[in-house]
């Protein structure tokens, strides 16, 4: 027996993910074709995207790597069951914000070390050229500054995950889980061996969208 799929299988497989990609990327039919058109392909007309994704018209190889070009996705990633491309695709997604917002973090605390650097000489030389007896009305704006330089990117990472516990205190099933496991990483090992809804000993949460256990609402 071959160990790859029957090629109607693959092509199943391709029309269904190439639908649920576009649906998720907000695009219509229309949309698609446009965008296949804009890349060169000319034969991609709003009815040709439709007749694929019905199965009323075979797709090739080449127009197989367009459309998955378009939706930025690997072709491998098409021929896969369409659960686990959404859940991979949600994963890839979740992993790049996080990526990003990391990002964020390092580059704003860069400008956030040479702020507090500049403010910190300008508060050295606003103290020796303007002595406070002299100048009462200048001593808020240099006890401010001073306020300032209390600041610090430990202190604004520590306020962020103080306001995310805040959020976790509002979400049950984030309470029924730490009340369970204990803890975040104590769930998610054991994940590894148990599916959620088993975990939690409920069902899971269903996107209304797919039908499908929404695995957004884990943590």
């Amino acid at each position: 027996m071959s160990e790859y799929p029957a090629p109607s299988v693959d092509e199943e497989r391709f029309r269904m993910n190439m639908r649920l990609l576009r649906e998720k990327r907000g695009w219509s039919q229309g949309e698609m074709s446009r965008r296949l058109i804009e890349a060169g392909w000319n034969i991609f007309h709003q009815t040709t995207v439709s007749r694929i994704e019905s199965g009323e018209r075979p797709i090739k190889l080449g127009e197989a790597r367009a459309v998955a070009a378009i939706l930025d996705v690997p072709l491998e990633k098409m021929l896969t069951l369409p659960e686990d491309a959404r859940i991979a695709e949600e994963l890839e997604s979740a992993r790049t914000r996080v990526q990003k917002n990391y990002d964020n973090i390092v580059a704003h605390t860069d400008i956030l070390e040479h702020e507090l650097y500049k403010l910190r000489n300008l508060l050295g030389s606003a103290r020796v050229q303007v002595p406070a007896s002299e100048r009462p009305s200048v001593q808020d704006l240099v006890d401010n500054a001073e306020h300032a330089l209390k600041m610090s990117a430990e202190g604004a990472v520590a306020k962020g995950k103080e306001q995310f516990r805040q959020f976790i205190k509002g979400d049950d099933q984030a309470q029924d889980i730490l009340q369970e496991f204990g803890s975040f990483d104590a769930y998610h090992e054991a994940l590894d061996v148990t599916s959620p809804d088993e975990l939690l000993d409920e069902p899971p949460r269903m996107n209304p969208a797919t039908g499908a256990p929404d695995p957004g609402n884990y943590f």
